[in-house]
C-alpha cells in the first residue's frame, strides 16, 4: 500500500476509542429506552409524525376554529378592497392587450351582493387551422412522453393526462361544436366567482389540516394569509391570461381552461404552501 494511504496505528487506535466513548455516551443516555426503538448505532429512533398521537389542547383546538374565523370573516368584509385590486389589475392589463378584452361585473349574492370583476372577450369556435394546430398539440402531448426519462414520470402522466383531456376536446369540437353553449366570458366570469369562494374556504382548510399540529400561532396565521395573498394578486392575471388565449385561439381551449387552468391549479399551489409549511419548525421537534 502506498504511503500516503497508510493509516497510523496512533490515528486509529484515537479513532477507535473516540468511537467506543460515543456509543458508550449513547448506551447510557438510552439505558431505559427498549432496544426495539433504537437503530444499529443506538440511537433513539423518532416516530414518523403520521403515526404521532395528536393531543387536541384547548389551545389548538381554538386555533382550528378562531383563526379561519378570523381570517374568512375579514375577506369578506374585505371584499370591496379585494374587488378594488382585481379590478385595477384586470384594467392595467386591457390597457396592455387591446380592444378585444373589456372589463365586465358578476353579481353574486351571499348574504350581501358581490360585484365581481371579469375580463370580458367575445372568443369564436376554432377553424379548420385552429382545431388542426390543437389536434397535433393534443397528440405530442399524448406521444412525446413516451421518450422521456424514467425520473420523469410523474410529468409524463401529467402530460398524457391534459393531452387525454385536449383529445377529447378535440373530438367535441370536430362533431358537435356548434351545439358548444358556453362563452369565454360566462366561463371567466363563473373561473372568478369560484377563486372567490376558495378565498372564503381557504383559511378553514388549512385550519382543519395544519394547525391540527404543534406549531406556534404565528406560524398558523402565516400560512393562510401567504394563500390568501397569492389567491387575491393572481386570480385576475390568471384568468385574464386565460381569457385573451380562448380570445386568440378560440373556444377550442375553453374546456381545458375550465377542468385544469382554474380551481385545480389554485389547490395545488395551495397544497404546495401547505408542504412548504409542514417543513417549519414545531415544538415537538425542538426538544
Amino acid at each position: 500500500m502506498p504511503n500516503n494511504q497508510e493509516v497510523s496505528p496512533k490515528n486509529l487506535s484515537a479513532a477507535v476509542a473516540a468511537a467506543a466513548a460515543q456509543r458508550s455516551s449513547i448506551l447510557r443516555a438510552t439505558a431505559h429506552t427498549d432496544p426495539r426503538l433504537l437503530n444499529i448505532r443506538g440511537v433513539l429512533i423518532r416516530t414518523h409524525r403520521a403515526l404521532l398521537h395528536i393531543d387536541f389542547t384547548t389551545l389548538r383546538l381554538l386555533s382550528m376554529i378562531v383563526i379561519p374565523a378570523l381570517l374568512s370573516t375579514a375577506v369578506y368584509f374585505a371584499w370591496p378592497l379585494i374587488d378594488a385590486l382585481w379590478t385595477a389589475i384586470i384594467n392595467y392589463w386591457i390597457g396592455l392587450l387591446g380592444p378585444g378584452v373589456s372589463l365586465a361585473r358578476h353579481d353574486v349574492t351571499m348574504g350581501g351582493v358581490f360585484h365581481i370583476p371579469y375580463p370580458l372577450v367575445n372568443a369564436a369556435l376554432p377553424t379548420i387551422v385552429q382545431w388542426w394546430c390543437g389536434l397535433a398539440l393534443a397528440l405530442v402531448l399524448l406521444v412525446g412522453p413516451s421518450f422521456m426519462p424514467p425520473k420523469m414520470l410523474p410529468l409524463a402522466y401529467i402530460l398524457r393526462f391534459v393531452g387525454a383531456l385536449q383529445a377529447i376536446s378535440q373530438v367535441y369540437f370536430y362533431f358537435w361544436g356548434e351545439n358548444f353553449t358556453h362563452s369565454a366570458g360566462a366561463s371567466v366570469a363563473s373561473m372568478m366567482q369560484s377563486s372567490f369562494v376558495l378565498m372564503l374556504i381557504t383559511p378553514w382548510l388549512y385550519g382543519l389540516t395544519y394547525n391540527i399540529f404543534n406549531f406556534n400561532l404565528a406560524r398558523k396565521f402565516a400560512l393562510p394569509l401567504m394563500a390568501l395573498c397569492y389567491l387575491a394578486i393572481l386570480t385576475p392575471v390568471q384568468f385574464t391570461f386565460a381569457a385573451m388565449l380562448m380570445l386568440q385561439f378560440s373556444l377550442l381551449w375553453n374546456p381545458l381552461f375550465y377542468l385544469i387552468g382554474t380551481t385545480l391549479l389554485q389547490f395545488v399551489m395551495l397544497l404546495a404552501m401547505y408542504a412548504w409549511a409542514m417543513s417549519w419548525d414545531r415544538a415537538d421537534q425542538t426538544r
